[in-house]
């Protein structure tokens, strides 16, 4: 503690917690609980999520139905200081593919040109009085329509899946579409530089499928396939939720010239 607060002049900003168990016990109990999902399902029990989780230092399992004679089983068979127990049908909210003027960052959107339907509105995003929403780089190119809510609201302008950016910038067919707000999550209100972010920070997603996610940062500098200098996390995703590499935010601004919308 002391060499680490020797790096920083002011200390007072750093706060140490003392956890029970380290990231690789954790994932090394959340191995434990998959491989023997088997066996509980026998037993009635459905296992669906299994969210290794920084914040609480516990694994989180996921079940559906919750129900107490459930939850007892899995209390007493994995240490209960270690596990946290929740229903999770492991399907995403059908909520989130409903029509949403401004949009919001967690919602389904679709890809018309390609019918992909799988993307999540990430977040919107402005150049002087022009407006977007961005999605990944994956899921659409420049010129693509897209689709929210069954309804159309804009076209694709900018593109880059590459390096260390994975991002469609969308045009807004109305600036009133524009928003901070953040499906079944806190609304944005400010970004962090690169500089700032660092291994076992506590990071959430918020996907059109997997839902509200959060976890670890488990590396700064992640290559995979043609990105580089990607952050990483721990956090579980499916569907239309990023995977567990992911842009960071002052990279998406320095490529794109836009700045995410916070007020």
């Amino acid at each position: 503690m002391k060499e680490i607060k020797k790096i920083y002049k002011d200390d007072s900003k750093i706060k140490f917690k003392q956890m029970k168990k380290s990231e690789k016990e954790l994932r090394s109990l959340n191995d434990e609980i998959r491989l023997d999902k088997d066996n509980l399902a026998k037993e009635g029990i459905a296992i669906n999520t299994l969210v290794t989780d920084g914040e609480t230092n516990k694994v989180i399992i996921g079940i559906y139905p919750l129900t107490e004679e459930a939850k007892k089983k899995l209390l007493t068979k994995f240490n209960s200081d270690e596990v946290e127990i929740v229903e999770d049908n492991g399907e995403f909210e059908e909520a989130r593919t409903s029509k949403y003027r401004p949009l919001q960052g967690g919602l389904n959107i679709d890809n018309i040109e390609s019918g992909k339907g799988y993307c999540t509105h990430g977040f919107s995003a402005n150049s002087s009085s022009w407006y977007y929403g961005i999605t990944a780089g994956h899921c659409g190119s420049a010129n693509d329509r897209f689709n929210q809510g069954g309804s159309y609201y804009g076209k694709g302008y900018i593109s880059k899946n590459s390096g260390n950016v994975d991002a469609v910038a969308i045009t807004y067919g109305q600036s009133s579409y524009s928003s901070n707000d953040n499906y079944a999550a806190t609304d944005f209100s400010s970004w962090q530089d690169e500089s700032e972010e660092y291994v076992v920070q506590s990071v959430c997603m918020n996907g059109s499928y997997s839902g509200v996610r959060c976890g670890e940062i488990t590396s700064t500098y992640y290559s995979i396939r043609n990105h580089y200098d990607m952050p990483a996390a721990d956090y579980y995703s499916q569907g239309g939720g990023s995977t567990k590499a992911y842009t960071q935010i002052e990279n998406f601004v320095n490529s794109f010239n836009l700045s995410p919308v916070t007020w």
